[in-house]
């Protein structure tokens, strides 16, 4: 298995009639939210590269396993050393992912 998800997870239901509203909805959310915000949600998905996460921006946030990762001489096993599912994390914004509709963000600095 590589993927976990809550029950009912936010985004799963994107209708294809709703691709210009969200591409309007994307566009203005890029021109609003700066490169560096730190956004803060619940996880609702993991998958074998990272987790996903509800900001409540309108889009899933995506966090990639190096930037939650724990440096193991074993690496990372799926799901037992990534954020919990229902847990709140944080990342900052390192950019959006235009052709997943996904903001993509890292660990904050220490």
């Amino acid at each position: 298995m590589t993927w976990r998800s809550i029950e009912n997870p936010p985004f799963r239901n994107v209708v294809l009639s709703q691709q210009e509203e969200n591409s309007l909805a994307w566009q203005q959310l890029q021109t609003q939210l700066p490169v560096g915000t730190v956004l803060t949600g619940k996880v609702f998905t993991q998958a074998i590269f990272g987790v996903f996460y509800d900001a409540g921006v309108g889009f899933p946030v995506r966090m990639n396993i190096t930037d939650f990762g724990k440096q193991t001489k074993h690496g990372m096993r799926f799901p037992d050393d990534y954020p919990p599912l229902n847990s709140t994390i944080k990342g900052r914004l390192l950019g959006f992912d235009n052709s997943t509709y996904q903001l993509v963000v890292g660990k904050l600095d220490a």
